[in-house]
């Protein structure tokens, strides 16, 4: 049997599976589904115009909590899904860290 070379497109198809799968990967390295607070406590948010769920959970993150973590815990505690935009003037629960 010869050896078959690789031509520039099957190296194109090797190379964006690997992204893929490096992205896949990578998505969810590092968050906790559980999030920061798993007894219910909570405060309430009031959105403000420019706000996203990424900013809000940054303010209410420790100092040595990760963000990732707070935002999958208010998509969690709000049923919020990835797509969702929030708008000026909603009400989020946010959770708080048990001390």
């Amino acid at each position: 049997m010869g050896k078959r070379k690789l031509n520039s497109e099957s190296l194109i198809k090797i190379g964006m599976v690997i992204l893929f799968l490096f992205y896949a990967w990578s998505a969810g390295a590092g968050v906790d589904a559980s999030g920061p607070a798993g007894d219910g406590n909570y405060r309430f948010v009031k959105v403000t115009g420019g706000d996203t769920v990424w900013s809000i959970a940054a303010s209410a993150a420790g100092d040595k909590e990760d963000v990732r973590n707070v935002v999958v815990a208010i998509k969690k505690a709000n049923n919020l899904d990835n797509n969702v935009q929030i708008h000026p003037g909603q009400v989020l629960k946010v959770p708080i860290k048990s001390q």
